[in-house]
């Protein structure tokens, strides 16, 4: 299979359109990441999905929608609470999972319930408004960093789905997932919109994080709990000290990468590939970005410096714990 490249004009999103009216795979950005999309209406495209990733089939699906009267489709039950978070949070990188109805399949989601979200990237909106509602996960191989732009949805897919538009993403890190079913409510993937801003919205108890029971299975509700994700070739080391003491560490080491709020100076010989950000954001987005980079000059170990679990911190942390062989 040959992967088009389709560029973000009216005529190449109508294209798009098509291929996913016609039960074919589109990567396509979104504010978060490239998303992997198939129609909802299409059970083959949605099983090639799985194909393409190698993505374990009890890993649930989100559905993309554009306005409301998509979403009463699939969701049985809207609370004034999911409206408020609506009102607030959409279009935006927030994915609430609902009581779903019977027009939910069991290839979406095999858990009796829905993840729904609606974009803000004006390719995403554009895009389901011509095909209709999208299933999608990230672009990008099982278990690897997600795609922030066309050439790292390529590295991975390229061959595997019929077309990608070209572009890149906004926030970096992909969406919240909120379930919204009952009171606490549960977070079970931290994101862009934040903790703080749900609680802010909700009340403080109302939301809970989502804690693995000792010995308990998880069941994967949401993308991201259950699999090793987000981890490039490279051994990921998380480094939860000091930055004295990160220094100290790192300077001992040659052909390694880092990833750190502050530049540290190291000797030339030392032959240290080093990524370096003024702010939690500007991480947010550049983290997988990073780690594919790292990857493509042949990096074989990458030190990330911590950052505190606080705003987007949560969803950083989650993302590079996910992704680390080991903590320091």
């Amino acid at each position: 299979m040959k992967t088009l490249r389709l560029s973000q004009s009216k005529e190449d999103l109508k294209i798009a359109a098509d291929i996913l009216k016609n039960g074919g795979l589109v990567a396509f950005p979104t504010e978060t990441v490239y998303g992997l999309g198939a129609s909802i209406a299409k059970d083959d495209a949605i099983l090639n999905i799985f194909k393409a990733k190698n993505r374990p089939h009890d890993n649930p699906l989100i559905v993309h929608v554009c306005n409301q009267e998509q979403l009463r489709i699939y969701a049985k039950e809207v609370s004034q609470d999911a409206k408020m978070l609506m009102k607030k949070f959409w279009p935006g990188p927030l994915t609430m999972i609902f009581k779903n109805t019977n027009k939910v399949k069991k290839i979406v989601n095999p858990n009796n319930e829905v993840a729904i979200r609606m974009p803000s990237h004006a390719v995403a909106k554009e895009l389901i408004r011509l095909a209709g509602p999208i299933v999608a996960p990230s672009a990008n191989t099982a278990g690897k960093p997600s795609p922030t732009n066309s050439t790292d949805v390529l590295a991975d897919m390229d061959g595997k789905i019929d077309a990608v538009i070209e572009g890149k993403s906004d926030c970096g890190l992909e969406s919240t997932v909120l379930e919204v079913k009952n009171k606490p409510f549960i977070l079970f993937r931290a994101g862009a919109v934040t903790l703080e801003q749900l609680r802010e919205v909700l009340g403080e108890k109302n939301v809970t994080v989502f804690k693995k029971k000792e010995g308990e299975e998880v069941i994967a509700r949401s993308p991201g709990m259950k699999y090793r994700h987000y981890s490039p070739n490279a051994k990921i080391i998380l480094f939860n000290g000091s930055l004295k003491d990160f220094e100290k560490l790192i300077k001992e080491k040659k052909n390694v990468g880092l990833i750190c709020g502050e530049k540290i100076i190291l000797p030339k010989a030392n032959k240290i590939v080093q990524f370096n950000y003024p702010s939690k954001k500007v991480f947010a987005e550049n983290l997988f970005s990073w780690f594919r980079e790292m990857d493509s000059l042949n990096v074989k170990v990458i030190y990330v410096k911590s950052v505190t679990e606080k705003g987007i911190g949560r969803a950083l942390m989650d993302r590079i714990k996910k992704a680390a062989s080991q903590e320091i």
